[in-house]
C-alpha cells in the first residue's frame, strides 16, 4: 500500500513540475529546468519501481525455495518413520 502512495506522489510531483514548466514556458531558463526536473523525477520513479519489482520477485523465489526444502525434509522424515 505504501509503495502505491509513494509512486503516486512521485508521479503527481513529476506531472506538476512538467505542467509548471509549460505554464512558465519551456523555452525560458526556469522552464527548461522544470522540464528536466520533472523528467528526472519520473525516471527515478521508473527506476525505483523496477528495482523494487526485482527485489520482490527475488523474495518470492527465496520463499518458494525454502518451502520446497521444508516439504522435502518432511517427506524424508515421513519415509524414514
Amino acid at each position: 500500500m505504501i509503495r502505491w502512495l509513494v509512486a503516486t506522489a512521485f508521479l503527481v510531483a513529476s506531472a506538476g513540475t512538467i505542467l509548471a514548466a509549460f505554464m512558465v514556458g519551456p523555452e525560458t531558463g526556469s522552464g527548461t529546468l522544470l522540464v528536466n526536473l520533472g523528467t528526472e523525477i519520473f525516471g527515478i520513479l521508473i527506476t525505483v519501481a523496477v528495482v523494487e519489482w526485482l527485489f520482490e520477485r527475488r523474495r518470492l523465489q527465496d520463499r518458494a525455495r525454502e518451502q520446497a526444502w521444508n516439504v522435502l525434509h518432511g517427506l524424508e522424515r515421513a519415509v524414514w518413520v
